[in-house]
């Protein structure tokens, strides 16, 4: 903006003087100012011409054809010359003989010579639209426009080629600034998918089998103890930081906190990074972790010494784990919450739960009045799930390899097209996990193979259907009480499903084998590779709350 402001404040003092000398006794010399106009208009088309071919928010990685500055002033000056001849001449015919044949006449011959002038410009920079045709299209489109640049005729069939280039160039720069919506994103990575399909078909692709010491690198204790706060869990963890200085200040009496997200969002790395702070502050700390089920005795009985008036920050990890979805089942969740209630200022609460137990929670019993607030952790962005999964790449000491097939889909074998279908991938990682780092780890393994040495090969992720359907509705009960409670054992899905045995069992043993859940010593929980999917059909049957 800042070339054209000279120019504006000219074009504000031309007006203003034209104005004052047609009230005057000069007002014949007002007829120099629209000339004056017009040279103005000059000065902002050359500057515009300037930047266009100048900018790398327009040409992208095409900038580099357009680095001969002398080139580019000689254009921008001849384009402006001519548009300056073309208003001068129009003007003058116009304020001289009006709007009649020899004005009518003048104007269409210019537009003929507009088109020529635009022809011979195309024709210059011939050489510089070839090198973009190459790195930007492929196959018989290729061919066809490098044919318009460097035939004999160049000079007349350079325009439409230069046209073609120009308008590809600005719907890639379009789409660029699309991709700030996530829709647009998730189209992007399902053509990407289509394409990479298509050419896997032609060539199929075997694969081998993983090294245990690689995949041991993604397990889920390598990120929960040392991993830093992604942007999604860093804008919970800054509130919760702040109304724990807040309480801690006496400037706030809000001391109940809830954190929701979804099973493998990151809740426990975030109270792991939660605890270090209010360690760092000098406040006792105690961190529970609930993992299973307990629906006899009320564990925070003990929790708190009554006769300890020292500020204490309680973390409670997995709260889902105080309920069952029975009659009776819910007394523990209410004994935790009566603890949360009584008159003690001096504790700080801050409890996770998982994002459908929550929402179970909440349609059975509405016990969100009884928080200060509820933060939620939101999905990660496509960035902070590349850079996990690459960081923990680098921490395997593994090199890695795209597939031939996923090469393939670019135009280049160069270090450029390797960049671009490293993007592609892992925009399809992020939309086949949906943003759950825990899911794209497993999807991350589940597309690689063993290649040879010290080096893993990289395939396009499998494509898993959205809905699960055609299930018997038992296999549906056993996986939405799942679901609703993170994880169960075998007794305790009779208990709260209300299914004979025989039924639970065989609906287990079908689930396992499908993949859709795994036993954990003796506790029941969706494999993270088929959550989704899990989710999505549930959803859509009105087995969970959405």
């Amino acid at each position: 903006i800042l070339p054209y402001i000279p120019w504006l404040g000219f074009l504000l003092f031309i007006d203003t003087s034209e104005n004052l000398f047609q009230q005057s006794y000069f007002s014949e010399f007002s007829i120099v100012f629209p000339y004056l106009r017009y040279y103005v208009f000059y000065r902002f088309f050359r500057i515009f011409v300037n930047q266009t071919l100048s900018s790398h928010a327009l040409l992208g990685s095409y900038l580099f054809v357009f680095k001969n500055k002398t080139k580019i002033l000689k254009t921008s000056r001849n384009l402006g010359i001519y548009l300056l001849l073309v208003l001068f001449t129009l003007h003058t015919v116009r304020s001289s003989t009006g709007e009649g044949f020899v004005f009518l006449w003048a104007k269409s011959a210019f537009r003929h010579l507009t088109f020529f002038t635009m022809m011979l410009t195309a024709f210059i920079w011939r050489s510089e639209f070839l090198t973009i045709t190459k790195k930007l299209f492929n196959g018989k489109v290729q061919s066809i426009l490098a044919f318009t640049f460097s035939n004999r005729l160049s000079v007349f069939t350079s325009l439409p080629g230069a046209l073609c280039v120009v308008i590809t160039i600005f719907l890639q720069r379009v789409y660029l600034w699309g991709e700030q919506f996530e829709w647009v994103r998730s189209v992007s990575a399902e053509i990407f998918r289509k394409k990479v399909e298509g050419l896997s078909k032609k060539e199929p692709q075997t694969k081998k089998p993983l090294p245990t010491e690689y995949a041991s690198y993604f397990e889920k204790t390598h990120y929960d103890t040392s991993s830093n706060l992604k942007s999604s869990q860093l804008e919970v963890f800054n509130k919760l930081c702040t109304h724990i200085d807040d309480w801690h200040l006496n400037k706030s009496e809000a001391n109940i906190f809830g954190v929701v997200g979804e099973k493998g969002i990151g809740k426990t790395t975030l109270l792991h990074h939660l605890e270090n702070y209010s360690q760092s502050k000098k406040l006792k700390t105690i961190r529970i972790t609930i993992d299973q089920k307990s629906i006899a005795t009320d564990i925070f009985e003990n929790l708190l010494n009554s006769n300890n008036s020292d500020p204490v920050v309680v973390l409670v990890d997995q709260a889902q784990n105080l309920f069952l979805s029975q009659v009776g089942g819910f007394e523990n969740f209410k004994s935790f919450l009566r603890h949360t209630q009584k008159d003690e200022k001096e504790v700080f609460w801050c409890v996770s739960f998982n994002q459908h137990s929550w929402q179970y929670l909440q349609a059975v019993m509405n016990k969100s009045r009884y928080f200060n607030d509820v933060l939620r952790i939101k999905k990660w962005s496509e960035e902070d799930i590349k850079d996990l999964i690459l960081t923990h790449h680098k921490n395997t000491g593994f090199e890695k390899i795209y597939d031939k097939v996923l090469m393939a889909s670019s135009n280049n074998a160069d270090f450029e097209s390797i960049g671009y279908i490293e993007t592609k991938y892992f925009r399809l990682l992020w939309e086949e996990s949906l943003g759950n780092p825990e899911v794209a780890k497993k999807v991350w393994l589940d597309s690689l193979s063993y290649y040879y040495g010290h080096r893993v090969k990289i395939g396009i992720p499998r494509d898993r259907t959205d809905s699960i359907s055609g299930l018997p509705d038992d296999f549906y009960f056993v996986l939405a009480a799942i679901v609703r409670h993170e994880n169960l054992s075998i007794s305790e899905i009779i208990k709260v499903s209300n299914l004979s045995e025989d039924l639970v069992v065989n609906a287990i043993k079908n689930c396992i084998n499908n993949g859709f859940i795994i036993n954990k010593d003796g506790q029941l929980e969706l494999t993270p590779l088929w959550q989704h999917s899990v989710y999505s059909t549930l959803k859509q049957k009105n087995f969970i709350y959405g």
